[in-house]
């Protein structure tokens, strides 16, 4: 609370650079572990479409912001989904690059080997615009090192107008129809609604001229706890021992932000979300008890979960299925029980988690409506072609108004 950072983001200056207009910054939720938008400490942010409901997490502000009108694109993070969650809730479009392509520098780490930062924006255009302004190497941040190739794609206007004929894509079907409590996770079960919506607008890409399949990946349900046990026990360690801004990498350390997270945590660590609380005392635990045995295991297998998913687009231009499972979820009580929070707050990153593990390129666009709840597709490419990715989600954003489908 009070901090002004002393630098830009490297994305900020590229936008600045471009031509961009900051308007200001938008809420986010506390220490961005809720994927809902009632954990920000600020109050909840609400969705425009249903101020009853949430507008989705973690970067629910920008989100709301640009569903409102407020602006027209917008910044955001992911490391579960937090960048496609709020644009499938709010009815806007968010795309998480291929890991690497977008610099992290200057953003407020969690786990380096799942942060992301991406694009949000009205429509497909403007999302690929915003891309072009953020993409390329940055020497300062270490996951772009050995990762991003240098003939990586610098425009991806392209992308826009070019249609779906003549391109594969697979209907991932374990992406579809979770039951209740799926995975021994008790999680809720998909909404029917939210299924029949996306597969409509797959049938509608089918007429334009896409060859469309039914696809399986049994490893999907897999994706889900590998990335959870990562992402406990690698979040715990980098943000509640190390500040935010960890050790052993070569590029730049913000020591602002570490000063000011230090001290912040010793002085109102009691303050943080009930969700912040759990990830953190979770992965603590696990480190003082199984000494980061299970995390290093889980980024042993990873590789399998990748192959999984490359494997089906070596045949494939594009998976396809639900962004999230269920339309907005209603906002909490305040006084709600811990349980109600914690159920709301992680209940959706069903499909958006396993590609922050995997690095693969995905984006959300709205695909339908109900009950004024918009409706997300997501479309997920192979490592750097996310050129393909906004091609196809252009082709579902000119397949008519998805408020009216």
């Amino acid at each position: 609370e009070g901090w002004v950072p002393d630098v830009d983001a490297t994305i900020v200056t590229r936008i600045l650079d471009a031509g961009g207009t900051i308007l200001g910054k938008t809420n986010c939720e506390d220490m961005s572990f809720s994927g809902s938008s009632h954990t920000c400490v600020l109050g909840p942010i609400r969705n425009p479409n249903k101020p009853t409901h949430s507008a989705g997490g973690s970067t629910g502000g920008s989100g709301a912001a640009i569903a409102a009108g407020d602006c027209e694109v917008a910044t955001g993070g992911d490391q579960g989904g937090s960048i496609r969650i709020p644009a499938c809730w709010n009815g806007i479009v968010g795309h998480k690059p291929t890991f690497g392509l977008v610099p992290y520098t200057g953003g407020m780490m969690i786990e380096m080997t799942m942060d992301h930062v991406g694009p949000m924006a009205n429509n497909v255009e403007n999302c690929a615009r915003l891309l072009n302004a953020m993409a390329g190497p940055d020497p300062l941040d270490p996951r772009q090192r050995g990762v991003i190739p240098k003939n990586y794609v610098k425009d991806y206007l392209p992308a826009i107008g070019k249609g779906c004929k003549g391109l594969k894509i697979g209907v991932l079907e374990e992406g579809f129809n979770f039951p209740d409590g799926w995975g021994d996770t008790g999680l809720p079960a998909s909404e029917k609604i939210v299924d029949k919506k996306v597969r409509e607008a797959i049938a509608r890409l089918k007429r334009k001229g896409a060859r469309v399949s039914k696809v399986s990946n049994p490893m999907h349900e897999d994706a889900f706890h590998i990335w959870n046990t990562i992402i406990v026990e690698g979040a715990s360690a980098f943000m509640l021992k190390c500040n935010n801004v960890g050790t052993n990498w070569s590029g730049f350390y913000n020591t602002q932000l570490l000063d000011n997270v230090a001290k912040s945590g010793k002085a109102r660590i009691n303050d943080l979300s009930v969700t912040a609380k759990l990830v953190l005392l979770a992965g603590e635990y696990m480190q003082t008890d199984y000494y980061g045995r299970y995390y290093a295991k889980a980024q042993n297998i990873r590789g399998q979960i990748a192959k999984s998913y490359n494997d089906l687009l070596q045949k494939y231009d594009v998976l396809v299925m639900p962004t999230t499972p269920m339309r907005a979820t209603k906002l909490p009580a305040t006084d709600a029980p811990i349980e109600e929070r914690m159920g709301v707050a992680l209940s959706m990153i069903h499909n958006t988690a396993a590609f922050d593990l995997t690095g693969h390129p995905a984006v959300s666009v709205p695909c339908g409506m109900s009950n004024n709840l918009p409706i997300g597709l997501q479309i997920v490419g192979k490592h750097f072609d996310d050129l393909t990715v906004l091609q196809v989600a252009d082709a579902v954003e000119k397949c008519g108004n998805w408020k009216n489908m």
